[in-house]
C-alpha cells in the first residue's frame, strides 16, 4: 500500500498529542484518532507519531524535502525504449509518455532534460565531425527546439 503523508502541522499535533500522553505511544494514537479520526489521515500504528517525535529531538525536519529528489529508477531497457519512442514521436507530450510506458511523470521528464540533451550532443558531435567542409547547416531536436547554426566554421582536430 502507498505509504501515507503527512503535512508539518499534522505531525506537529502528533508531537504534541505524545507529550500530552506522557510518552504513552499506544494512548498518543488513540487521543490523535479520537481528535481528527474525521478531518485528518490517521497513522496505522503508533510508530508513526514515536518516529516524529525522534525526528524533532534529532532536530531533523519533520517533513522530508520532496524537491529535487531523483525520480525512480527504471531498467536501462525501459530508459532506451522511451527515448526511442521520442525519436519516432517528438511531438508527443510527457504526460502520455508517462502512461504509455506506466512509469511516473517525473521520470520521464528527468530523462527528457537530462538523458535527451546527452544523446543530442553526441549526435551533434557527429554531424559536427562529417560536415567539415559544409558551410552552414541546422539541426532540429524535435521537442526542445534546440536550433545549432554553425556559419562558416572550421573544426579543427
Amino acid at each position: 500500500m502507498p505509504r501515507a503523508t503527512y503535512t508539518a502541522l499534522e505531525y506537529t499535533d502528533m508531537i504534541l498529542i505524545y507529550g500530552e500522553s506522557q510518552g504513552n505511544k499506544a494512548l498518543a494514537l488513540r487521543t490523535y484518532r479520537e481528535r481528527y479520526g474525521d478531518t485528518r489521515t490517521c497513522p496505522r500504528n503508533p510508530r508513526t507519531i514515536v518516529l516524529a517525535v525522534q525526528r524533532a529531538r534529532e532536530n531533523k525536519p519533520l517533513v522530508a524535502h520532496q524537491e529535487g529528489v531523483p525520480p525512480q529508477q527504471i531498467p536501462t531497457a525501459r530508459e532506451q525504449q522511451i527515448l526511442d519512442y521520442f525519436d519516432r514521436n517528438p511531438t508527443l507530450s510527457l504526460h502520455r509518455a508517462a502512461c504509455q510506458f506506466r512509469v511516473c511523470r517525473r521520470t520521464v521528464q528527468y530523462m527528457w532534460f537530462h538523458l535527451m540533451p546527452l544523446a543530442f550532443i553526441n549526435v551533434v558531435y557527429k554531424i559536427i565531425f562529417r560536415s567539415i567542409i559544409k558551410d552552414k547547416f541546422i539541426i532540429f531536436l524535435s521537442k526542445n527546439i534546440m536550433i545549432f547554426r554553425l556559419y562558416n566554421t572550421h573544426v579543427i582536430s
